[in-house]
């Protein structure tokens, strides 16, 4: 299968050989499983979470015709998949953070996702902003010439998706994100999608708003919870074909760099749960995402084949153009002392 992204395979081989890339590319292009193919010598890729390491790495190791563990392997807490002869390696920014050494030996390292602008993935650039070639960055939506520039890389941009994705408001007037009803207007969403072809895949904001939309709806589905409190056994189960039409219930773990196999319909809220602070303490706060993320969740749906996604809010309701990164509204303490590990300070990265 040709995907969009491999259109740019060569000018990616000849700038990872000159300078850091920056790599800006639709959801859904294939940026995630071909790029790590391409380059030579061992790889190390940085996925924001658990599940988008295994599940990528799955996929690779299934496209090269490799055993998982093998040649392609992933490395996340509580799970090793990995060996002295894994060439390319899925690893967590943990887990990143805590082998810098491996980092250092590797040939090419990839920092997946980087529109999430973590605390740990922002601290990894800084380290390894130094690298003058081998250093890859990617994202779907990110203001990629400005980080070529910070850089002092070469930015590349692809274009086109796999498959149209068709979006579909049904909020009225100016209507945000909002909490109010939410569980009632996913089912009704629902109904809505009964038409439409593959498997639903329900964006909420957290583990007691998944709770209320299992227990509220009804029908021949097959119902999957999907969040980071999960075992990876248990998160395993989104994965799995059903003979019934399944519906994942999830966070914003399943936003980006994870393709739940026959996904057609996406249900987003339109929420998360985000730390703000006031007088010096931090508080978990219901906020609306921002249209990067609104796009990352839509994409999800024309993965497998063409989609539709609902958004339980307004075509006129504004959103901020981009996800604040965590660096403006978390702790900065747990950076300060990764970076510490490190040998490193802040303020010289």
């Amino acid at each position: 299968m040709i995907l969009p992204i491999d259109a740019l395979r060569e000018e990616v081989l000849s700038a990872v050989e000159r300078a850091p890339l920056v790599l800006a590319a639709p959801t859904g292009s294939g940026k995630s499983t071909q790029v790590p193919r391409w380059l030579p010598g061992r790889v190390i890729v940085v996925e924001p979470r658990r599940v988008a390491c295994r599940s990528l790495a799955a996929r690779v190791a299934e496209l090269e015709g490799a055993k998982l563990g093998g040649e392609i392997g992933y490395v996340v807490r509580d799970d090793v998949r990995a060996s002295a002869a894994t060439r390319v390696r899925f690893v967590t920014p943990g887990v990143a953070l805590r082998d810098l050494e491996a980092l250092e030996r590797a040939d090419h390292v990839i920092l997946d996702e980087l529109h999430e602008r973590r605390l740990d993935v922002d601290l990894l650039l800084g380290l390894l902003g130094r690298r003058a070639r081998g250093l890859t960055v990617m994202s779907a939506t990110l203001d990629g010439e400005r980080v070529a520039a910070h850089l002092d890389g070469v930015y590349l941009e692809g274009t086109g998706r796999l498959h149209p994705v068709e979006t579909r408001y049904l909020g009225s007037g100016a209507q945000l994100p909002e909490g109010k009803d939410l569980t009632e207007r996913v089912v009704s969403a629902l109904g809505r999608a009964a038409d439409d072809p593959g498997d639903v895949l329900v964006f909420l904001p957290g583990r007691a708003e998944i709770a209320a939309c299992a227990d509220a709806i009804r029908g021949p589905f097959e119902v999957v919870p999907l969040h980071g409190s999960l075992s990876l056994d248990e998160q395993g189960r989104a994965f799995r074909q059903t003979q019934r039409r399944k519906v994942v219930l999830a966070t914003n773990v399943a936003e980006t760099s994870v393709t739940i196999p026959g996904i057609g319909v996406v249900i987003d809220a339109g929420l998360v749960r985000r730390t703000r602070y006031h007088k010096g303490r931090g508080h978990l706060t219901l906020s609306p995402i921002a249209m990067d993320s609104a796009e990352q969740r839509a994409g999800r749906a024309g993965r497998t084949g063409p989609g539709v996604a609902y958004r339980l809010w307004s075509e006129a309701a504004i959103l901020e153009p981009r996800t604040p990164p965590e660096v403006h509204r978390e702790s900065l303490v747990p950076m300060v002392l990764a970076a510490a590990a490190a040998g490193r300070r802040l303020r010289d990265l």
